[in-house]
Parts: C-alpha cells; sequence; structure tokens
C-alpha cells in the first residue's frame, strides 16, 4: 500500500476532477497490452507480430503524452510508460520460455511415443 500513498499527491487531484475514467484510462494499456503480448507470443512465429503491442503501445503513449501534457508532471508519465513497456518485455520473455519448454516436452514425448526412443515402460 505504500506505493498508493507515493503516487497520491499526484493522481488525487486528477481523480476528483475526473473521476474513475482517469484510473480506467490508465489501467487499459495493461488490460489490452500484455494479454496480447502473451497471446501473440504463445502463437505466433512472425516477429512483426510479436511487436504488435508495443507499436499500439507507443501510439497511446503519445496520445497520453499529448493528453495529460498540463494534468500530470512528465516525469510521472514516462514512468508510467517505462513499467508498461517493461511489462510487455517481462511478458515477452516469460511467455516465450514457456512456449519452448512445451514445444521441447511435446517433442521428447512424441520421440517416446513413435518408438524411437524408450518410454521407460515395459
Amino acid at each position: 500500500m505504500f506505493h498508493l500513498l507515493l503516487v497520491l499527491p499526484i493522481l488525487g487531484p486528477l481523480l476528483a476532477v475526473y473521476g474513475v475514467i482517469v484510473a480506467v484510462l490508465f489501467c487499459l494499456p495493461f488490460w489490452v497490452g500484455v494479454p496480447l503480448q502473451a497471446i501473440l507470443t504463445a502463437v505466433s512465429k512472425k516477429e512483426g507480430l510479436l511487436l504488435l503491442p508495443s507499436g499500439l503501445g507507443l501510439v497511446c503513449a503519445l496520445g497520453y503524452l499529448g493528453w495529460f501534457r498540463g494534468l500530470l508532471p512528465f516525469w510521472f508519465q514516462l514512468f508510467y510508460w517505462a513499467v508498461f513497456f517493461l511489462s510487455l518485455w517481462l511478458t515477452w520473455l516469460v511467455v516465450g520460455k514457456l512456449r519452448a519448454l512445451v514445444l521441447n516436452w511435446m517433442e521428447r514425448r512424441n520421440k517416446g511415443v513413435d518408438g524411437k526412443e524408450g518410454t521407460g515402460g515395459p
């Protein structure tokens, strides 16, 4: 809860004036970008599709920087988008590693089923 106390002096007046819509706008990139990155990393082999959430995030970042220009400090906006892109990168790393592990496990299992290697059973 300490992190909320750090952000409260910055977001407090903004939330008081604009209400819950600001909270939704700040959560929207995370709600859309991170699951989209996870899905595309899990099912896509094309490099261009893996960069789609980052490209959409960049467009959103430019829009947010323009829209919240006078309302929020610039350093806060940069920190917010740095956390967003860091979360996209970590999602790509974790889901990519999990995909590689699952594909490796399936390949080893299929080798055992085809009879090329022993399955360890009688």
